[in-house]
């Protein structure tokens, strides 16, 4: 007489589940309801400022998109970044309530790509303090690289710069932060970012290679 293994199949019929498969089956059920991942509002998602004035980054609530409120998580966290380019600005909206502005011109010499900022222990272009042409301070487009930066693209086609969240934030021009970073002593980190605070300028810009 033959004898057939618990599990395979007799005459095309399914062998009856055991108490450890309806268990196994318990919890891959359970599992899948909560497996995916809690955000802040919804999806985030990713635009290029191609028009006069773009959202690059804007937390969207599932389902009918009406707005949700979003929960403040870190002060390095933006809520909403808008390109505005007649305008000639960057805007951020942080989840602690507070707003950053930063003008083109700024906001590329903040660039810290190694070519901008040197690599090392040699200086970068941006050290020198360069006078920066039209184009160089020409936002052409900005896109989202992951949940942490954003990475310009400019009128001269520079675009290898990643500029965090937290940098962002940090380096906020308003009145506010910049007596918070002077009451704490901080000095500038280069001589680009010097020159980014209002510092002199000296020299022709040189020529970027890419």
């Amino acid at each position: 007489m033959r004898r057939w293994r618990q599990g395979t199949q007799r005459s095309g019929r399914a062998a009856p589940r055991t108490r450890a498969h309806r268990e196994q089956a318990r919890v891959r059920s359970a599992w899948r309801g909560r497996r995916e991942p809690a955000t802040c509002g919804g999806r985030i998602r990713a635009a290029s400022c191609a028009g006069a004035g773009t959202d690059a980054l804007r937390r969207h609530p599932r389902g009918d998109g009406r707005a949700r409120t979003i929960e403040a998580v870190s002060s390095a966290t933006p809520t909403r970044i808008h390109a505005d380019r007649p305008g000639g600005t960057l805007q951020l909206d942080w989840a602690d309530g507070h707003h950053t502005v930063y003008d083109f011109e700024t906001l590329r010499l903040l660039c810290p790509c190694a070519f901008c900022r040197g690599e090392a222990g040699l200086p970068g272009w941006l050290d020198s303090a360069p006078t920066l042409t039209t184009e160089q301070t020409r936002l052409v487009d900005v896109q989202m690289v992951g949940n942490y930066a954003i990475a310009p693209t400019w009128g001269d086609g520079h675009h290898t710069g990643y500029y965090t969240f937290a940098v962002l934030r940090d380096r906020c021009p308003c009145p506010e932060c910049s007596a918070r970073r002077a009451a704490a002593g901080e000095q500038p980190r280069s001589g680009h970012l010097a020159h980014a605070a209002g510092g002199p300028s000296s020299g022709p810009h040189q020529k970027e290679s890419r």
